[in-house]
């Protein structure tokens, strides 16, 4: 959010551009940092007053700004140190990180390849069985019917006056 690198000679330097960087008004930033008026925030960039340190670990808390460097303008020791020995471990292990890397990718593209080719074959599973059901479905419409028929004709059997009958009623 803030950047270090800038080449901000004063403490007001330094704070009109983070101000700036957060999208903030002066009024809004001494809101914020619970200063009464914004003149207070015109008279610390314009250099006249310093913050109190109570101002000044909020404005580095809520800004994320480094207490060194919005005190100095130059990084502090120890986020240099840090950095230093960061890249340094990244020299070293790169080449083993990256070879890692590398299976690991292998290993998850060979994964989805499969996942995919999986999921394929059940969807086609799935494709074949709804098709098998709508057949089934399709046949047990034909049997009911057929049952329905023969159901019929077995009353006639049993009392062939009888469905004269009632034919000749209907």
């Amino acid at each position: 959010m803030w950047k270090m690198c800038k080449n901000n000679t004063t403490f007001g330097q330094r704070l009109r551009n983070l101000r700036k960087d957060l999208k903030l008004s002066q009024a809004e930033l001494a809101k914020i940092l619970g200063f009464s008026a914004n003149t207070r925030i015109s008279r610390l960039e314009k250099g006249n007053k310093l913050p109190t340190t109570e101002k000044l670990i909020k404005l580095s808390e809520i800004t994320g700004a480094d207490l060194h460097w919005l005190l100095t303008g130059k990084p502090s020791p120890t986020v240099t140190a840090t950095i230093d020995l960061c890249v340094e471990a990244l020299k070293r292990f790169a080449p083993y990180i990256g070879s890692r890397l590398q299976g690991h990718l292998e290993e998850r593209i060979c994964y989805q390849g499969k996942k995919e080719e999986l999921l394929a074959q059940q969807s086609q599973g799935i494709i074949g069985l709804t098709e098998k059901i709508k057949d089934t479905e399709e046949k047990l419409a034909i049997i009911e019917q057929s049952i329905k028929e023969t159901i019929a004709d077995l009353d006639w059997i049993q009392d062939p006056y009888g469905a004269e009958k009632k034919e000749k009623k209907t």
